[in-house]
């Protein structure tokens, strides 16, 4: 027995570890948040302190119907008649019920306020959270990404929110029943101090019976969490190679595996039901006990006017519903915490590995002589370099081109001359001066890159163009696609280059995905101009004509390719073989 006593003090103990999570709530909220959240917790105290005045009205009417007997010497009664006689209104039944009605729809208004206070306070914190994780992923660095699935990505983003705005809906509402809750408290004390605390114990020890189904509820939600990861990943898997797998006939085994997480979701959903329906009962049956010795303590062993007992049944009667829903709600939060943790967890890494930030007030970088790579070494891990005492240059206005295997560093060396990534040792030279006294915006402004892969938005031809450069104008646009050879086949299209092309470019064949890929990166207007086996796609005239007019617009150009038609587009040309240039 002492055991199974031990036990649920320490299993209490873990769950008020677990709500530590808690505090981390108020944190989130925006100083409006903050003020709007205090003026919902002082609105609460006034509908509970309403809610008691309105249960108070009992006695006196109770009184005046001549169920309670004897003189009136009722310090409640006398407070109303003290309220009617300053008013100059004589108390009687009809006066009693226009002030209950009055009580109560004052009541209405209060709860119809903090009502829509809570949801600006939901929906605000839901958003600032959301928009400050997308934040913190959108200035970490780069290697962040590459060290992580999409769906651990984007799972807290798109799905975890919303479970944290549903936690914070149920918290919101435990606040609010606890202040009202505390409110029934105080009243039945000035009545009854034991009958109050015999109140308080009998919550308390439903309480103790719900903590086994506690920690059930909480696993389910941790168990959640994981689920929802993998169920978003296996989406975003099938969408993204659906062509893929249709060709390799693949759409039962993508089938049977959606299906197989869609039940693990499902049994965690009727697991939670489960659980939830087994605390309400007990809670129901709980409560029906409570109440029961309530009643006959209160009749026979309390020296309590009629009144007032009836007053303290019907408080004590509203109190343990209350004290059900908040182990209720309670419950539920615990579900939802793990959400909230993963969504803290993943700002936290993404701000620990925050780049250099985006600074819009800059001056636009000239680059007059060269760009030199000078002794540069890179590892992912310790002692495996990937890039070793790399040395090339780049003259201005010529294209340097750079072959290699599968695995050979290219990639790498992209991503430390777009500034995505720092070397472990050497520096990028502009004209000289090392790459880390350049400004990162000033930088990324003057270069463009093109990935073998193009990266297009679900809009039309023109928004594409307007995304790589938000000031461009119809004629700039209409240069761009000129200079890449995509102006002939977009002014055939059916509304021309306001054409939706679907996600990813889809209704437009590869090599237009390419040409237009390519478009994007010149209506920047840049400097320096990263192609990443981005011709690879187009046919052998138009990929002449690109590299003719790249020419003309005498850029800067690191090509990356294992084709050799293509390497011949090139000044120079280097081989990249174990990280070493050839």
């Amino acid at each position: 027995m002492a055991r199974t006593a031990n036990s649920g003090f320490i299993e209490m103990i873990k769950q008020f570890k677990i709500l530590e999570s808690l505090k981390h709530y108020p944190k989130e909220l925006s100083s409006k948040g903050k003020s709007q959240l205090f003026i919902s917790a002082v609105v609460a105290l006034f509908l509970g302190l309403t809610e008691g005045i309105g249960l108070m009205m009992i006695i006196p009417l109770l009184e005046l119907t001549n169920i309670e007997s004897g003189a009136s010497d009722n310090q409640i009664v006398k407070a109303v008649q003290e309220f009617f006689t300053f008013f100059n209104i004589e108390m009687s039944i009809l006066s009693l019920l226009s002030l209950y009605i009055l009580i109560i729809s004052f009541y209405a208004g209060l709860k119809y306020y903090k009502n829509i206070i809570n949801v600006n306070v939901i929906q605000y914190f839901t958003h600032d959270l959301r928009t400050s994780i997308f934040k913190s992923l959108s200035y970490t660095d780069w290697l962040f990404f590459t060290q992580r699935s999409m769906a651990d990505l984007t799972t807290p983003i798109l799905t975890h929110v919303n479970q944290v705005s549903a936690g914070i809906t149920k918290l919101l509402q435990i606040g609010a029943t606890l202040i009202i809750s505390f409110t029934y408290v105080f009243i039945s004390s000035l009545i009854s101090i034991p009958l109050t605390l015999l109140a308080i114990i009998s919550i308390g020890a439903l309480g103790l019976l719900h903590l086994s189904l506690n920690k059930k509820t909480l696993n389910i939600g941790i168990s959640d969490e994981g689920h929802l990861k993998k169920f978003q990943h296996v989406v975003l898997e099938h969408v993204q190679g659906i062509k893929t797998a249709k060709s390799y006939g693949a759409e039962v085994a993508q089938n049977i595996q959606f299906s197989d997480i869609s039940n693990r979701l499902i049994l965690n959903n009727i697991n939670a039901a489960k659980i939830s329906s087994k605390g309400e009962s007990i809670l129901m049956i709980g409560g029906a006990l409570v109440l029961s010795i309530f009643y006959f303590i209160a009749f026979n062993y309390v020296e309590l006017d009629t009144a007032h007992i009836l007053l303290m049944i019907v408080i004590f009667s509203r109190l343990i519903p209350k004290a059900s829903s908040i182990l209720k709600m309670y419950q539920s939060l615990l579900r939802f915490l793990p959400a909230f943790e993963t969504c803290l967890e993943l700002r936290s890494e993404a701000r620990a590995e925050t780049s250099k930030p985006v600074i819009e007030d800059y001056k636009p970088l000239q680059i007059k002589e060269s760009i030199q790579f000078k002794s540069i070494h890179f590892e992912y891990k310790q002692n495996v370099p990937v890039l070793n005492d790399l040395n090339m240059s780049i003259p201005v206005g010529k294209t340097v081109a750079i072959s290699g295997a599968s695995g050979a560093g290219k990639t790498t060396l992209i991503d430390i001359a777009l500034g995505l990534i720092e070397p472990n040792n050497g520096s990028i030279l502009i004209d000289g001066v090392p790459f880390n006294k350049i400004n990162q915006t000033t930088w990324r402004k003057a270069t463009s890159y093109v990935p073998q892969d193009a990266f297009l938005l679900d809009d039309s031809i023109k928004q594409n163009l307007l995304w790589a450069n938000p000031n461009a104008s119809d004629e700039a646009m209409k240069s761009a696609l000129i200079a890449a050879a995509a102006e002939g086949f977009t002014s055939k299209l059916p509304q021309g280059i306001d054409t939706q092309i679907g996600s990813k470019g889809v209704r437009i064949s590869g090599g237009e995905r390419q040409r237009l890929s390519i478009a994007m990166a010149l209506v920047r207007k840049p400097q320096f101009l990263i192609l990443d086996e981005a011709t690879n796609a187009i046919d052998q005239t138009n990929e002449k004509t690109i590299y003719a007019n790249i020419q003309q617009l005498n850029l800067t150009v690191l090509l990356i390719s294992h084709d050799k038609e293509t390497l011949l587009q090139a000044d120079s040309v280097y081989k990249l073989k174990n990280g070493v240039i050839n």
